[in-house]
């Protein structure tokens, strides 16, 4: 089983525990401010492994209600 990096799981965690603040500070850009915070994490992550950054990103986002940042995933 392939595992995340521990920089990637830091920068999961961090942006996890920031998601409910950025909602409320970035009401009508958040989708670009998540855009910002999430491609250096992907960046950061070995091509094998990208799809559990892509599950964990997602899982974050349906638990506030969001939906996948993906429609067609």
């Amino acid at each position: 089983m392939t595992e995340l990096p521990p920089s990637v799981e830091q920068a999961l965690h961090r942006l996890d525990a920031e998601l409910d603040e950025l909602r409320r500070t970035h009401p009508d850009d958040f989708w670009s401010v998540y855009e910002q915070r999430t491609h250096p994490i992907v960046d950061d992550t070995p091509e094998d492994a990208r799809h559990l950054v892509a599950k964990r990103l997602d899982e974050m986002l349906t638990a506030r209600g969001l939906g996948p940042a993906d429609p067609d995933s």
